[in-house]
């Protein structure tokens, strides 16, 4: 059985006892440090998570080598990220960087070397369907709900999923970083990492306003009444609370922006009904597997790790997708991505971005 390996170190704890898990089990690993954005950035500084990721590679005796997808990455991943917010949308371009590079053009590149498979330290599980036709994958849920990450694998194809090994998927986050200090990993007390890869650990406002033109207007209550002025919509999103001039009044929070007035519309207090929506349309749903008969119960989830929503599913006259929650949600933000899960709770069918503004 061909048993070679790449496995995706970032320098982080996790996917340096993934790559320990599969050299334990006797596959023939190699490291590779993806190399996707270096743009200058105190709190994103790259060399120091491939010096990381060499000391882990060191200690665990294994070849690492680094791949560049910088020219992928900004094409692909962060240009397009950049227009939808100028547009006054949320993207979320961690799903699209999966998609395209951590499991596009890198598994594409270990493959064409001759790896069997990738593997990364997601929190996610895979399960397979052999059949004498065909071999069907599926996207389960990771055991550890606080650190499930199949939300930002919610857009993989049959294809990736068959050559993905995810090691950690039935671990939780608590013993991973207890094997990390029993085997001596060296960077075993490192914390985890947060935020977008280009934007780092620095306010997303201060990055915006290094790349985008602000273009202020006014703010108005959901009743019509002038509260002050804002920075540009590019700097909002819906439901936040902070960072808005409302002359000391409120809370406010962000219930919507008007794009073509340039005026962003708050409400006042944080259950106010402007927050909230029933239902929304996908203009388009990637699915893991073949679709589900519609209509069909599922649960859903509209940002990370936000616990499940039971939902009901089904398609207009337009063929689109139509998303009806059983409860009414919170901050629907037009941009983001929403996946969708089975009715066992832990089989992720796939997911749509939301395009239209909730109502």
């Amino acid at each position: 059985m061909d048993k070679k390996i790449v496995v995706g170190l970032s320098g982080g704890v996790d996917s340096a006892v993934a790559a320990f898990f599969l050299k334990s089990l006797g596959f023939n690993v190699k490291g590779v440090f993806m190399r996707n954005w270096t743009d200058v950035n105190p709190s994103c500084n790259w060399e120091w998570d491939y010096e990381s990721a060499k000391m882990v590679a060191l200690h665990l005796a294994i070849p690492l080598e680094l791949w560049d997808f910088e020219r992928e990455y900004r094409t692909y991943v962060f240009e397009p990220a950049l227009a939808s917010i100028s547009l006054g949308f949320t993207p979320n371009p961690d799903i699209v960087c999966n998609r395209l590079i951590k499991f596009g053009a890198f598994l594409d590149r270990a493959r064409a070397k001759g790896a069997r498979w990738i593997a990364t330290g997601h929190y996610a599980r895979i399960k397979t369907h052999p059949s004498v036709t065909s071999c069907k994958v599926s996207l389960l849920t990771g055991i550890d709900r606080t650190k499930d990450q199949s939300y930002f694998l919610s857009t993989l194809t049959q294809t990736q999923l068959a050559h993905c090994l995810f090691p950690l998927g039935n671990l939780t986050k608590r013993a991973v970083r207890a094997l990390a200090h029993q085997i001596k990993l060296p960077n075993a007390h490192r914390k985890d990492s947060y935020g977008m890869c280009f934007v780092g650990e620095q306010p997303l406002k201060a990055f915006l306003r290094s790349r985008l033109r602000a273009e202020p207007g006014p703010i108005l209550t959901t009743e019509g009444e002038t509260l002050g002025a804002h920075e540009g919509l590019a700097f909002y999103t819906i439901g936040q609370r902070k960072g808005m001039h409302t002359g000391g009044r409120g809370p406010f929070y962000v219930a919507a922006k008007d794009i073509v007035r340039n005026t962003l519309i708050v409400a006042y207090g944080q259950n106010h009904p402007a927050l909230f929506t029933r239902s929304l349309t996908l203009p388009e749903v990637h699915w893991i597997e073949d679709p589900p008969a519609f209509p069909f119960s599922c649960y859903i989830r509209h940002r990370h790790l936000q616990p499940l929503q039971e939902a009901t599913a089904t398609r207009d006259e337009n063929a689109h997708f139509v998303i009806q929650f059983k409860e009414p949600q919170r901050a629907i933000t037009p941009g983001q991505f929403l996946a969708i899960y089975g009715w066992d709770r832990e089989t992720c069918f796939g997911g749509g971005t939301i395009k239209n503004m909730p109502a």
